[in-house]
């Protein structure tokens, strides 16, 4: 029979050491993506930059879409992740589309950032 210990204390030893390998998965999957779209996040940023001399604040996201996507030539999985990674910094996450309405407000300071 194998001693286990059913304390708290070790329950929580035990949530702690599954988080915290989750964490640490996550974070170096997403460094992957970022790597990995690298060339495309510069390319649509800059993109995007450009386009930004109009004003979008009133603008739905298909119509930013498209424009991006024609502007930059990436399209797919090569225009998305760049896409969501140079709105919200992170390479997964809830529907852009959702976020566009508030995002849309703030779209020079952020993708300047």
């Amino acid at each position: 029979a194998v001693d286990r210990d059913y304390s708290s204390d070790a329950a929580v030893d035990l949530f702690a050491t599954i988080r915290d390998g989750f964490a640490v998965k996550s974070v170096n999957t997403e460094n992957a993506e970022i790597l990995e779209f690298e060339a495309q996040i510069q390319t649509l940023q800059n993109t995007l930059l450009a386009m930004l001399t109009r004003d979008y604040n009133k603008a739905e996201f298909d119509t930013f879409k498209s424009e991006a996507m024609q502007n930059s030539g990436l399209k797919g999985k090569a225009f998305f992740k760049p896409l969501r990674f140079l709105l919200t910094g992170h390479t997964h996450g809830p529907e852009l589309s959702d976020l566009f309405p508030i995002l849309r407000l703030y779209l020079k300071d952020i993708v300047r950032n």
